[in-house]
């Protein structure tokens, strides 16, 4: 009985490539990174670079799986 239910074809369809999937995507700020960031900024002595630093750590982090076909 169960067979002819694991049997029923699913309609497949077809996705076009995206060059970049993440245009127009909201990012995901890691709150651990930010967390490593800080206990470096509290190292570092030089003021520009510890702005710089603040910055880096509110960037988004990305992970991107590409195929091969």
């Amino acid at each position: 009985m169960l067979t002819g239910a694991l049997l029923v074809p699913v309609a497949a369809s077809a996705q076009s490539h995206v060059d970049n999937p993440f245009i127009d995507a909201s990012g995901y700020v890691n709150p651990d990174y930010s967390k490593e960031v800080d206990s470096s900024i509290v190292k570092v002595k030089d003021a520009q670079l510890k702005a710089k630093m603040q910055v880096v750590k509110s960037y988004p982090t990305y992970v991107w799986l590409d195929s091969c076909h």
